[in-house]
C-alpha cells in the first residue's frame, strides 16, 4: 500500500537513525547522548536497549537486513549491541533493561526482546532463501559472502539470545494479575503489558517457548482492565484511547475470534477516536489493530 511519497519518508526517517546511531551501535531516546547534533527535540531518557530495539525494528519493518543492502551496517551494529548488552542470570533468563533500574527498564527489555525475535524472524527468511535457490547470494559490508553456514550460526545465537529474553518477560510476569509492573512480581498496567505481549507475538512466531500460563495471565489481566468500549490503564480505571488500543491488540493476540462482540465494541470506539495528532503512542497500537481487524 506504500506510495512514492511515503516511501521516501521512511527512507528519510531511516537515513536521520542512521546518522543518530553512536559509535557502539546503540540508539538513544535522548538522542543527542547517542550522536551529538542540532535536532531540535532531542528527548530526555537514555534507555539504550530500549531505543535500539525500536529503531531495529523500523529497519526491519522496511524491509532491511543485516545481510545484504546500503542498511546491513546500521543493523548489524544495532543487533550486535543488543546481543552483548543482555544480562544472563543463572536461573535462565536474559535481561535486555541495560541496567535500568527505574520505571524505563522493564519497557526496554519487550522493546529489545521484540527486535532480537524479529531479527530471529527475519534470519529464518534468509536461511530459507539461501537454502532453495542458488542463486541468492548476500554480500555483507566488508565484501564478503554470507553462507548458509554464516546464516545458520548466527541464527542458533539469536535464538538462544530471543529465548532468554523472552524467559524473562515470563519470569517478570505478576503471578496473580497477569500483568507487568516496573519490578518483577508487581502489578502492573496496560502499557507495559503492551510491549511484552509484542515480544511474546513475535516468539511465538519463531516456535519460541511462551508457557501458556503466561498467556492466560494475560487474558486474566486484560479482563480486569476492560472498561466500556474500552481498556484503562490500571484495573477498575475509565478508558483512555492509548490503553484500548493496546488492549484491543492484545484481546486478538491472545485469540479472541472477529465473531466476538467486544472486539466490534473495541473497533468502533477506535474508528470513533480517529488518528491523533499528537499522541504517537496510541497511533502506533491503533494502526495495529485496525490493520488485524481488516
Amino acid at each position: 500500500g506504500g506510495t512514492p511519497s511515503s516511501e521516501a519518508a521512511v527512507e528519510a526517517a531511516l537515513d536521520w537513525l542512521a546518522r543518530h546511531q553512536a559509535p557502539d551501535g546503540s540508539w538513544c531516546f535522548n538522542h543527542s547522548l547517542a550522536s551529538p547534533c542540532a535536532c531540535p527535540n532531542t528527548g530526555t531518557s537514555d534507555g539504550r536497549t530500549g531505543a535500539t530495539g525500536v529503531a531495529l525494528l523500523t529497519y526491519f519493518g522496511a524491509g532491511y537486513t543485516y545481510a545484504d543492502g546500503p542498511r546491513a551496517p546500521v543493523i548489524r551494529k544495532g543487533l550486535q549491541f543488543l546481543l552483548q548488552s543482555m544480562n544472563v542470570n543463572s536461573a535462565g533468563y536474559g535481561d535486555l533493561k541495560g541496567g535500568d533500574t527505574g520505571h524505563g527498564g522493564i519497557y526496554q527489555h519487550g522493546l529489545a526482546a521484540a527486535a532480537m525475535c524479529e531479527a530471529l524472524a527475519v534470519n529464518r527468511v534468509l536461511v530459507r532463501m539461501v537454502s532453495s535457490d542458488s542463486s541468492v547470494k548476500f554480500i555483507d559490508p566488508s565484501g564478503k559472502q554470507v553462507t548458509l553456514s554464516d546464516l545458520t550460526k548466527l541464527g542458533n545465537v539469536l535464538r538462544n539470545a530471543s529465548q532468554l529474553a523472552i524467559n524473562y518477560i515470563v519470569y517478570h510476569q505478576d503471578v496473580k494479575a497477569g500483568g507487568w509492573g516496573y519490578t518483577p512480581k508487581s502489578a502492573g498496567d496496560t502499557s507495559i503489558l503492551g510491549w511484552q505481549v509484542m515480544a511474546l507475538i513475535s516468539a511465538r512466531s519463531e516456535k519460541l517457548a511462551t508457557p501458556a500460563a503466561t498467556w492466560n495471565g494475560i487474558s486474566n489481566y486484560l479482563n480486569t482492565v476492560a472498561a466500556g468500549s474500552g481498556y484503562a490503564y490500571r484495573p477498575a480505571g475509565a478508558p483512555k484511547a492509548s490503553t484500548s488500543a493496546i488492549g484491543v491488540l492484545c484481546r486478538m493476540y491472545t485469540g479472541a475470534q472477529r465473531s466476538d462482540p467486544r472486539l466490534k465494541t473495541n473497533i468502533n470506539y477506535l474508528t470513533g477516536e480517529g488518528p491523533s495528532r499528537g499522541d504517537m503512542y496510541y497511533n502506533y497500537y491503533a494502526t495495529q489493530a485496525m490493520f488485524a481487524w481488516g
